[in-house]
């Protein structure tokens, strides 16, 4: 369908341009070239292709019928204007349009950014090995290495041996654990 439209703006405005070049030939505006006989072709017959050759003075011209065009227009097809287009007076410009150039700011207008401090990276807590775990007073396991307090947070069995083992935990590493075997001596470390 938008096919079929685009192909009848396209003749339409074909037709347009082909009135302006045989108004132009006869020197007159294209609505009286049309209505004077001086400078209009004869009728010539259409060929079964649907177009005519059309003399102008020294111009043959081919025309396209409009008629059967403008007639299989539906309602809310677009329809073109038969208004012919016209080149713009002159040439263009020679020179562009100006354009804005990019300045760095003003410095005594800036306020400056606080200095960043480097990145210094924060040495990780050493881990606690069977050695460093103790059993305090109120019968619970914990640990104090390297500046960080680990401590028991439950008990569990040992899925392979049934051995009884302490989950410990330590706010240095919130995502990290252990779990100790009191009676083998393994410590095993885990992540969240």
């Amino acid at each position: 369908m938008r096919d079929r439209v685009i192909r009848r703006t396209i003749a339409l405005t074909l037709a347009a341009a082909l009135l302006t070049l045989a108004a132009a030939a006869c020197g007159s505006p294209p609505g009286e070239c049309a209505r004077n006989a001086s400078c209009a072709a004869p009728p010539t017959p259409t060929p079964a292709g649907g177009r005519a050759l059309v003399t102008t003075g020294p111009t043959t011209l081919i025309e396209t019928p409009t008629m059967p065009v403008l007639s299989t227009l539906a309602p809310g097809d677009l329809t073109p204007s038969a208004t012919p287009v016209t080149p713009s007076p002159g040439p263009p410009s020679a020179t562009p349009p100006p354009t804005a150039t990019l300045m760095p700011p003003d410095p005594s207008k800036v306020t400056p950014r606080p200095t960043d401090r480097p990145f210094t990276p924060q040495p990780r807590p050493v881990m606690p090995v069977a050695a460093d775990l103790k059993l305090g007073s109120d019968g619970k396991y914990y640990a104090d290495v390297d500046g960080c307090h680990w401590a028991e947070y439950g008990r569990f069995p040992d899925p392979q041996t049934g051995d009884e083992e302490i989950g410990m935990q330590t706010p240095c590493l919130p995502s990290e654990g252990l779990h100790y075997n009191p009676k083998t001596g393994e410590v095993r470390y885990f992540i969240q």
